[in-house]
């Protein structure tokens, strides 16, 4: 076999047909990193990845605008306890409500440190899934940015950052508001964030203020507002 360990085949339209056949081959590779972004393998050829992950030794797969829907998710969540997977990035897709809940539920019996899930119709569902399972996971990195979770998601994931691992939480464009951004800053001084990005929220002063009172408590290093 070969000792190809790090492949990268974005924006090849190699199509379902392509992501099957690499899907294929993955048990008997020595693969860890894999990156298919923007290649329309849809649900049927994420369902193929998912289904060699837990005899693959990829650690890193890149799965960006594939046009994967819930059954996809579903099917990556399903697998990812018994993979090796430490990154995943499925941003861009068409994963809606159930397919994030699949992936949440996934999470604490999974080794993923690092998640994106941007650009996402997962909404407030969504994100209040992914909130509840942050302090049972070992995610340290969090990408959920226009994913549509409003104030509600931004109060869950707030709710949820002093018991997580996260260092790492970008939530641009979400609509979380004055509340959602207090929230957030009261959050701060007890969490482990050294980088937030809080873009497009409409936060205004009083969300702002809030950001502004919390950061000589907090290990802020990186904000992008």
């Amino acid at each position: 076999s070969s000792p190809l360990t790090q492949l990268n085949l974005g924006s090849n339209s190699i199509g379902v047909a392509g992501g099957k056949a690499i899907a294929a081959a993955l048990p008997s590779s020595h693969l860890t990193h894999l990156d298919l972004d923007s290649n329309s393998i849809g649900d049927e050829g994420s369902k193929a990845i998912a289904a060699a992950l837990p005899s693959s030794q990829l650690t890193h797969l890149d799965l960006y605008r594939n046009s994967i829907g819930d059954a996809g998710g579903k099917a990556i969540a399903a697998a990812l306890p018994s993979s090796h997977l430490t990154q995943l990035n499925l941003g861009s897709n068409s994963i809606g409500v159930a397919g994030s809940k699949a992936i949440a539920a996934a999470l604490p019996s999974s080794q993923v440190t690092h998640l994106h899930l941007d650009y996402n119709s997962i909404g407030v569902a969504g994100g209040k899934a992914i909130a509840a399972a942050l302090p049972s996971s070992h995610l340290t990195h969090l990408h959920l940015n226009r994913i549509a979770m409003g104030v509600e998601g931004g109060k869950a994931i707030a709710a949820a950052l002093r018991s997580s691992h996260l260092t790492h939480l970008h939530l641009d464009y979400n609509s979380i508001g004055v509340a959602g951004g207090k929230a957030i800053a009261a959050a701060l001084p007890s969490s482990h964030l050294t980088h937030l990005h809080l873009q497009g929220n409409a936060m205004g002063v009083e969300g702002g203020k809030a950001i502004a009172a919390a950061l000589p408590s907090s290990h802020l290093t990186h904000l992008d507002l």
